[in-house]
């Protein structure tokens, strides 16, 4: 009988030390704490080096403060729900998110979904979060959260093809094919077919060596190619034959068939941290921008 009641006083210890395990006195998990805010007590927005936003959030209740980072792809917070990430993640994500009690004990949020409602300006954001402290918290927000509207370049998430051209004059002809999610580039013997359905873009620089330099590139005439400047769109004749939009261009695909019109004015910025580049095009027909690695 002391061997049974011995053990079952060590098994009472051990899970005394994890405020997450099961009462011992109900066989019960202990209830969540709930917290409500209806105010946003401080937040920022900043564009991360991948193009995205980074969304952070503090909200204060009486018990409390919480503090939250969220990854989205708009000017604004995105309806979705965020998933946690252990460091700042990609789209769609949430990270190094706190939870501070009026006592100053702060923990760190390590699991759970944080879901985003959104109506016209009035958001909804609720989420069961397991803390480091093996707690389990309830967050629920409802109120306003403005944004002002930006004009965003519509992102092209698919790098379709990256190639260098060596010119007479010394300079080499880059050109680089980037489209939107529903576009898909298949090799073949007469170059890439493009298909899909979506946009694309072309765009011939004109670089001093054979990888893209960064820098600000301005049109040059149709078939140029002058350091510093990207080839306008531009038609031609051979063999007697009219070939159109080659130089830098602008298409729209549906059901596999493809559209262009010239990109002839406007300017063209590269840009490159580490391995990344962005490339962004400001231009009256296109405002699109490409995030990513180019490899040539």
């Amino acid at each position: 009988m002391k061997k049974h009641l011995l053990l079952a006083l060590i098994s009472l210890s051990v899970i005394g030390c994890d405020e997450s395990a099961i009462d011992p006195l109900t066989g019960k998990y202990p209830a969540p704490e709930k917290y409500e805010f209806s105010t946003v007590a401080d937040r920022s927005e900043v564009k991360d080096d991948n193009g995205f936003r980074v969304f952070s959030l503090k909200f204060e209740c009486p018990e409390g403060s919480f503090n939250a980072n969220f990854v989205a792809d708009k000017y604004y917070l995105v309806p979705q729900t965020y998933t946690y990430s252990a460091s700042e993640g990609t789209n769609g994500t949430y990270f190094n998110t706190t939870w501070t009690a009026k006592d100053g004990a702060s923990a760190q949020v390590k699991s759970g979904d944080i879901k985003v409602y959104k109506n016209d300006n009035s958001y909804e954001i609720k989420g069961a979060l397991t803390l480091s402290d093996s707690k389990v918290i309830r967050i629920h927000f409802k109120g306003d959260i403005i944004y002002e509207e930006i004009i965003e370049a519509l992102r092209l998430q698919k790098l379709l093809s990256a190639s260098a051209q060596p010119q007479e004059n010394g300079t080499n002809l880059i050109t680089i094919k980037a489209g939107t999610a529903g576009i898909t580039a298949t090799p073949g013997d007469y170059g890439l077919t493009i298909g899909g359905d979506g946009n694309y873009i072309s765009i011939d620089f004109c670089c001093g060596s054979a990888s893209l330099e960064e820098g600000t590139y301005t049109p040059a005439a149709n078939g140029e190619t002058i350091k510093g400047n990207f080839v306008k769109g531009y038609d031609t004749e051979m063999w007697g034959m009219t070939f159109t939009n080659w130089g830098t261009c602008w298409f729209t695909v549906a059901n596999n068939a493809a559209t262009g019109i010239h990109i002839e004015s406007g300017e063209i910025v590269v840009s490159k941290k580490d391995n990344i580049y962005t490339i962004t095009v400001n231009n009256e027909s296109a405002f699109v921008e490409y995030v990513g690695e180019i490899n040539l």
